[in-house]
């Protein structure tokens, strides 16, 4: 009834299949048809398509296509009201398996559990998060059970920003810094606590901390003389980041601080927040895709994926004050990387995501 429904409405036209440019250009070539895929029978449905798209009068060439297109879909999910849904990324790296959320259907037919490598949060800043996108992100880690849950932007920095602390009226309203310590540690001991490894990425706000040590500010810090002290020592004996110190994270046994400049790599895929951007210079996700191929990052608060690459996006709130007036690109989706290295982004839409269909919250 729903694709009946749907397929009513004008408006909606869905490639059944998209190919999508490797790294000699940006190709892109759609099937003859529209239909519907069925989920239970994804890989065959991608094969067929793709065996037309290479061979029909006209089509790409195969060797072109094998070595540099890679098969890929959009996958829709409709809620009963007709008002909402959730679209998803799907592709086919390899010629055996094709990776949906919790599932690999393989071209023998069948199908297994799947454990991605990674899910990737949006940006958190947990003293400022929308805990309605906490709570499903934490429903995630719970349903795909990912060998690494990867963390950004967890210190949100609301208790020193660096923009902020010379404003009377902002730095009264702001807690001190002991206080965002605890909420947000509290936060990462209960992320830790559901899953198997979290990976914490040295980010921007991280690095308010810096901004705020190394000016006349530090020994101003909200009324706490003491830890921006303790900071200090930390960063100039141990050498390493003062979040580790303000956070204590070295006492969460199953989480792993990953510093900025670490190139951190899960097979072929770089992970990074992106702040650094190139040489010393910032640059735009698209820029960063062209300069390292296959490419996970977040920082920008909106998501996209384009070529082998992709940009998760927000949990904070949405009305932040720098952020609550004018249009605006920011969305809350987690990223996911599946073990064949495909990408899928989750996105979570009116307090929803896809895991309160009846088909997945019940898992």
């Amino acid at each position: 009834a729903l694709v009946k429904d749907l397929q009513t409405l004008p408006s909606i036209r869905l490639p059944k299949l998209v190919a999508t440019s490797g790294s000699i250009g940006r190709l892109n070539a759609f099937s003859s048809d529209y239909d519907f895929l069925d989920d239970e029978n994804l890989h065959q449905e991608f094969t067929k398509t793709w065996n037309k798209l290479t061979t029909r009068k006209g089509g790409i060439p195969h060797a072109v296509a094998k070595q540099y297109i890679e098969p890929s879909a959009l996958i829709v999910d409709l809620y009963p009201d007709g008002k909402l849904f959730h679209a998803r990324y799907v592709s086919m790296p390899t010629k055996n398996k094709v990776c949906d959320l919790d599932k690999v259907f393989f071209s023998d037919g069948r199908i297994e559990k799947n454990i991605p490598k990674a899910l990737i949060w949006g940006d958190l800043h947990a003293y400022n998060r929308c805990e309605i996108e906490y709570q499903k992100s934490l429903e995630m880690i719970d349903f795909l059970q990912p060998e690494s849950v990867y963390l950004q932007d967890v210190w949100d920095s609301a208790s020193m920003n660096h923009h902020e602390l010379n404003s009377i009226v902002k730095t009264v309203e702001a807690p001190d810094i002991d206080t965002e310590a605890e909420e947000t540690r509290g936060i990462l001991l209960e992320i830790a606590s559901r899953s198997k490894q979290v990976k914490y990425l040295q980010s921007n706000h991280d690095n308010f901390i810096y901004k705020v040590l190394d000016s006349i500010m530090s020994f101003n810090l909200h009324k706490n003389y003491i830890t921006a002290l303790e900071l200090q020592l930390f960063r100039l004996k141990q050498k390493r980041h003062p979040a580790i110190k303000l956070l204590d994270l070295d006492s969460i046994e199953n989480l792993e601080f990953i510093p900025e400049n670490a190139r951190h790599f899960v097979g072929n895929t770089l992970i990074e927040h992106s702040h650094q951007g190139l040489s010393g210079r910032r640059a735009g996700f698209y820029e960063l895709v062209k300069t390292y191929g296959s490419y996970i990052c977040g920082h920008r608060h909106d998501a996209k994926i384009w070529r082998d690459s992709m940009q998760v996006g927000k949990l904070i709130r949405s009305d932040i004050d720098y952020a609550s007036t004018g249009a605006s690109a920011w969305v809350a989706a987690n990223g996911v990387l599946n073990s064949d290295s495909s990408k899928q982004l989750l996105f979570i839409i009116d307090s929803k995501s896809v895991l309160d269909l009846d088909k997945y919250k019940n898992k």
